[in-house]
Formats: structure tokens, sequence, C-alpha cells
């Protein structure tokens, strides 16, 4: 058998050369084309998912703009705005902060329009309560059931609660008196639980960040509690602050 020249074996090399490159540039059009894909489908799996985030806090919206024309009708209302709550799904997309926002007014014009309601405040609690866990930045509840992480501190910022579990009505049965400059001491909540059933809230400012709400209102709630629960109605971020 002839052995190839020179000319023979170059023309090879020039030919696997030219294969390899036509197969790098297919592979980077697959690429290409592979990765417009995924970016298209991510798309639509975050559209939907915001949308689902979404859905709860529209369905309320729409329930709460229909016009109650009496107490009975206004209570009932209430009720099912507070068992829809209850009972909805946290996705892991955040809801639109002007969809949170329109069903906030809404609550708040209950509050002015029926304050001696019950389940004014009732709705009112599963809707914060709902928004917080719905809004929460960081991943799945704060820790702190159990006690074991959570740490209490009195500084110049005033008290500060980290990873705890807290009633805000045994709050202020436990701690009375601190003042900072004169004024009273502000209460920051970090990664906490916090519980509120309707009583005296301890402060005249408080801050929650990255906590959740478990309010459950059996009674007409304090002025304090109804003022704190109509800010954090109408708050739109997982850091919301009180002033009483």
């Amino acid at each position: 058998m002839d052995k190839p020249t020179i000319a023979q074996l170059a023309e090879r090399v020039d030919n696997h050369i030219r294969f390899f490159w036509v197969a790098v540039a297919a592979g980077f059009a697959w690429l290409a084309v592979l990765s417009g894909f995924l970016f298209n489908m991510n798309s639509t799996i975050g559209r939907v998912e915001r949308a689902k985030a979404d859905e709860p806090f529209r369905i309320v919206a729409g329930i709460l703009n229909t016009q109650s024309v009496s107490r009975e009708e206004e209570a009932g209302t209430l009720s099912a705005v507070s068992s829809i709550l209850r009972s909805a799904q946290i996705m892991r997309a955040k809801p639109d902060k002007q969809t949170v926002n329109n069903v906030g007014t809404q609550i708040v014009k209950a509050q002015d329009k029926y304050p001696d309601l019950l389940i004014t405040w009732k709705a009112t609690a599963s809707f914060i309560n709902y928004k917080s866990k719905a809004l929460l930045t960081t991943a799945g509840i704060p820790k702190g059931a159990d006690g074991r992480e959570c740490r209490g501190t009195f500084g110049a910022l005033g008290w500060v609660f980290d990873r705890c579990e807290i009633n805000l009505e045994g709050l202020a049965a436990r701690i009375t008196g601190n003042k900072i400059n004169g004024e009273k001491a502000a209460f920051i909540f970090t990664h906490c639980i916090v519980h509120y059933n309707g009583g005296s809230i301890p402060a005249k400012r408080l801050t929650f960040i990255d906590s959740i709400f478990q309010f459950d209102v059996n009674r007409i709630p304090d002025v304090s509690g109804t003022a704190a629960m109509r800010q954090l109605a109408l708050s739109t971020t997982s850091q919301p602050e009180v002033t009483l």
C-alpha cells in the first residue's frame, strides 16, 4: 500500500480541523438555542409563580370591592376574606406590592366603617399573618419557636429581640418604664414569631425585621392595638415599622 504523501496528510489534517470547527460552531449554536429555551422557560415559570403568589390577594381584593349594604353583609364579606387568607398557600415567589397594597387599603376602609365589629379585626389579623409569610425574605419560618436561640438585649437602640417567639401583651406586662433620652424605648424584632391577641402594646415604636405574625384577636383590640394593626395592614415590606 502506498504511503500518503505530505500533501495528502496535510489535506487530511485540514479536513479534520474544518470538521472540528464546524462541530464547535454547531455546538455553540445548539447551546444558544438551549439557553434561549431555558431563559424563556424560566421567564414563563416566573410569571406563573408570580401570578399564583398574587392570586389570593386578587381574590380578596375582588371580594372587598363588592358593595355591602348592611353590617351583616359586611360581616359576611370580612368572614370570607379571613377564611380565604387562613387557608391560602404561601408561594416561593413574592406577590406584587401594589396588589398587596390594594387589599390593605380595602381592609383599612373596613376598619374605618365598622371598627366595632370583631370580624373586622379578625380579617385584619388574617391579612397581616398571611402577608408577613408571603413577603418574608428569608427561607422558611423564622427560628425561635423552641426559645433556645432567643436573645433579648437592651441598649442604645432599645429592646432588640432576635429569633424569639413573643406575645406582645406579655411583653407589655414584663417590660415597663424603660426610656432612652427621655423617650419610651423602641422594640426591634428580628426573625421572630410575634403573637397578639388584642391587648395593650408596650412601646411607642416597634420595628419587625423578617418576622412573621400570628395574630389571633378574640376581642376588639386596645387603641394601641388598632393603631398597630392599621399600620401593619398598609405595609408592603418584610420590615414594617409601627409608631404608636
